[in-house]
């Protein structure tokens, strides 16, 4: 009799623990955006792998905070026609971004323009620092520039 109670409340764990990863496994889209963006507009838990500018990303939809989607952001792949050091540095990184429902409701996540705002994490953090990197080179090579006509005004108001 005891044996028979042992069986059944192992079933019923593994029946539990059955449904739990099936209802928060997520909805695999593959490569078709729309289902993707079906799922966003609820935000249900689902994933898709995709391509923007001839970069590979997968988004994959975690879960709803507040009025909020989570949504995990990985730059699996940058273009070829990037420097390899830029994209040894961004490939593989992620970021979660934490997108109004309302947003997404009425436009599929590639087409938000400022997406970065509603993200943190290493993939932001890394395009933050290149973003810094070649706004300080950029001064720099033209400082000379910038040096020289000053001092041309100067020499003109004496």
């Amino acid at each position: 009799m005891k044996s028979k109670k042992k069986v059944m409340a192992l079933l019923i764990v593994i029946v539990a623990i059955a449904s739990l990863i099936l209802i928060t496994r997520p909805k695999n889209c593959n490569s078709d955006d729309i289902c993707f963006n079906k799922a966003a507009a609820k935000c249900s838990i689902a994933k898709v792998v995709t391509f923007s500018n001839d970069n590979k990303y997968n988004y994959e939809i975690l879960g709803k905070k507040k009025e909020n989607c989570i949504i995990e952001a990985t730059l699996l792949n940058l273009s070829n026609n990037q420097p390899k050091d830029l994209r040894d540095a961004l490939n593989g990184r992620s970021m979660k971004c934490s997108i109004p429902v309302e947003i997404l409701r009425n436009k599929p996540v590639k087409d938000i323009e400022n997406l970065n705002d509603y993200c943190n994490g290493p993939l932001k953090e890394v395009i933050l620092e290149i973003t810094i990197e070649k706004m300080y080179d950029l001064i720099v090579r033209n400082l000379g520039k910038i040096s020289t006509e000053i001092i041309d005004v100067r020499n003109i108001t004496k």
